[in-house]
């Protein structure tokens, strides 16, 4: 093989703006540094603002509807290939450092080894995130948003050991050829307990409120207006467990001092790969699975289609990838694997939706490309697509008026063109390139009927709820000092 070594590297719930090369409040020197000798795209966009579907198509290079992996509760298991599976074919020794969020490590997922893998529980998660439109209302929400401070927790000792062990790796293995690496933390999600070390760095006032700041317990009156995300927001109703403006200011401190810790975890990574003298020579890519809203208009974590939710980081360096840029393409997780199988020399499938990022790199101007997004989990009436497309973000709802925001003027995303009125021929044609991805009235109901399937196996309905148990804070047992 010819091809460079590739190392894929994601966090957990990490917002595209949750770097110092973006926002001044925020601490990312590693991530700075591999931004500046690589080609960012801050126009990406998850599959999914949910982990289990959007890891699916980190994995494969399928969009949601493709893989079926519709919710927390719905995983990849190796049903289709990804491109873990299309490099080992073609020779390379491929690898998995922490979590994975798939079935299980029984699965064949196309690894030729999974180190401290963390799959869904018992390789069938929360049931109960199935239920739609009649959801379980969450609960646990005042431990989850109390679960903050300094010291540390099993997620940061995790990510830790992540770390030293990547590292440790590329130490042992770094001067073989072909190897990829797929390494996956799990912070800044929630717990936001960060290592005291960060303190300093975070005065209560360094971090701003967010830009349309809501006053809790209140949402913002542009995500009640439409009924569908209402419905998904009432079942969330994160925003009434805040107490106060000093409240939400210290969540978002906490949640940026994580970042910072989790960018010292990828500067380890990279420092390695350094001290392997590979550098140059070694395909190095940066995301997140999904963002977090921390506050935007009033709304917490993800499951949203706004950006805060639904824009993740992305940062590729290496071979054909110049150094400094920063991208206007508009970016997808599906583009993850025509990357990775472009860069081992392998033909191109014409099955996979996504575009290789050495062709996004190339664009210069306006990006004439859309991609999507999918939402058919928990809270959700009904299933949600997202279309970004130029400046225009079309949100389709089956059963449920569509909306429309111009991104460039609109950045927040207050004013859904189509209730004001008066943008029918621009909603028309974002409507017909939609459909250019999917029948989305179609996935909605395949999501429903796959779903309904499941529940089934399980016990039905009310076994699964007299079942559901949301763990207070996450599947993790934690720890606080």
């Amino acid at each position: 093989m010819t091809g460079p070594n590739i190392i894929v590297i994601s966090s957990d719930q990490q917002r595209w703006d949750a770097l110092g090369s973006v926002s001044h409040y925020v601490d990312t020197p590693n991530l700075d540094r591999l931004a500046a000798r690589g080609t960012s795209f801050p126009n990406s966009y998850c599959a999914s603002p949910i982990c289990v579907p959007s890891r699916a198509s980190m994995a494969t290079g399928l969009e949601v509807h493709q893989t079926r992996c519709w919710s927390s509760a719905e995983p990849y298991h190796g049903q289709f290939k990804s491109w873990h599976h299309a490099l080992r074919e073609a020779g390379y020794r491929t690898t998995s450092i922490g979590k994975l969020h798939f079935r299980s490590e029984e699965d064949d997922n196309g690894f030729s080894e999974e180190i401290m893998p963390t799959h869904i529980i018992g390789g069938v998660g929360y049931p109960f995130v199935m239920l739609r439109p009649e959801a379980k209302k969450m609960d646990g929400i005042e431990d989850f948003i109390d679960s903050v401070g300094w010291g540390t927790s099993n997620y940061t000792l995790h990510d830790e050991t992540v770390a030293d062990t990547t590292a440790r790796w590329l130490t042992e293995h770094g001067d073989e050829h072909p190897w990829a690496l797929f390494v996956s933390f799990v912070t800044p999600h929630h717990p936001l307990i960060v290592p005291e070390r960060f303190r300093a760095a975070y005065p209560p006032d360094r971090v701003p409120l967010p830009a349309v700041y809501v006053a809790p317990p209140g949402i913002h009156p542009s995500v009640t207006a439409h009924p569908a995300t209402a419905a998904l927001e009432s079942n969330l109703h994160y925003n009434q467990y805040f107490r106060d403006e000093a409240h939400v200011r210290e969540q978002r401190t906490y949640y940026m001092a994580l970042t910072s810790f989790l960018d010292e975890c990828v500067g380890k990574v990279l420092d390695a790969v350094e001290r392997t003298g590979h550098q140059e020579d070694t395909l190095i890519i940066f995301t997140s699975d999904h963002g977090e809203m921390l506050g935007d208009l009033g709304l917490w974590t993800k499951s949203q289609m706004h950006d805060g939710s639904v824009r993740v980081p992305l940062i590729v360096a290496g071979p054909d990838f110049p150094a400094g840029l920063r991208s206007r393409a508009v970016c997808s997780h599906v583009d993850i694997y025509p990357t990775v199988t472009q860069a081992a020399g392998l033909d191109p499938d014409p099955n996979r939706p996504g575009r290789a990022l050495q062709e996004a790199a190339a664009v210069r101007g306006a990006d004439a490309r859309s991609v999507i997004s999918g939402y058919h989990d928990y809270g959700s009436v009904t299933g949600s697509t997202m279309l970004r497309w130029g400046n225009w973000k079309y949100l389709y709802h089956p059963g449920y008026a569509p909306q429309l925001f111009d991104m460039a003027a609109d950045p927040e995303e207050l004013c859904d063109l189509i209730a004001e009125g008066g943008h029918e021929d621009i909603a028309a044609e974002c409507d017909r390139e939609l459909r250019r991805h999917l029948d989305p009235d179609q996935a909605s109901a395949d999501a429903f009927e796959d779903q309904r399937r499941r529940v089934e196996e399980l016990g039905g309905r009310e076994k699964i709820l007299s079942d559901a148990e949301l763990p207070a804070v996450t599947p993790m047992n934690l720890g606080k000092t």
